[in-house]
């Protein structure tokens, strides 16, 4: 029964993990096209 419960939270926890690296990857995508804008409005 400890065993069973154990490996759920082994899986939620990889799946936290892989979610915030998704979330990080689209953060910086987001940063990136937002400076790319900005660089065209600049001139």
């Amino acid at each position: 029964m400890m065993e069973k419960h154990r490996a759920v939270l082994y899986n939620a926890s990889l799946k936290y993990k892989r979610f915030s690296y998704i979330l990080c990857i689209l953060g910086s995508g987001i940063l990136a096209v937002k400076r790319f804008y900005l660089v065209i409005l600049i001139r």
